[in-house]
């Protein structure tokens, strides 16, 4: 038992210490919607992720050049990622994402269904890198992912 508990505090560590896997607690909330959840092959799924902030304090994001929100799809078959497909649209231009208490920001996708046999896919947001500004410096934090969203689609 003490073996077990020293493997999963290491664990625990490891996982801490990988940048995909240590996503950050945002001090917001990062949450995708999207629509149809069953479209027909062809058809444009919008795909919404949300920034809201609950908390009390202005949420000031700096994002150097990185996307803010990246929209990814992945198919359940086979795990690869259909969308994006490629590099992510993304500029070399510093933004800085301006949330206040209680408000959400939004931002939209449009991913068109590949035409090849109905099957499932699932849907979902990355907060990029970006820095919180702290004691009069710049924090750094890791990419938040959203929730995932199932996508079934469905045959003509």
């Amino acid at each position: 038992m003490t073996r077990l508990r020293a493997l999963f505090a290491a664990s625990t560590l490891l996982l801490a210490a990988c940048p995909v896997a240590g996503i950050h607690v945002l001090a917001g909330d990062l949450a995708l919607a999207v629509t149809p959840a069953a479209p027909l092959p062809g058809d444009t799924v919008r795909m919404f992720a949300t920034l809201a902030n609950p908390g009390v304090d202005t949420l000031r994001l700096a994002f150097d050049g990185d996307c803010v929100v990246t929209f990814h799809v992945r198919s359940d078959p086979d795990g690869a990622i259909v969308e994006p497909a490629g590099e992510p649209p993304c500029g070399s231009v510093s933004t800085t994402v301006v949330v206040a208490p209680g408000a959400a920001r939004a931002f939209e996708h449009r991913w068109i269904v590949p035409a090849a046999a109905p099957h499932a896919y699932t849907a979902y947001a990355i907060l990029g890198e970006h820095h919180v500004p702290r004691d009069g410096g710049r924090d750094f934090k890791a990419g938040h992912r959203s929730n995932e969203i199932a996508i079934q689609v469905r045959p003509r």
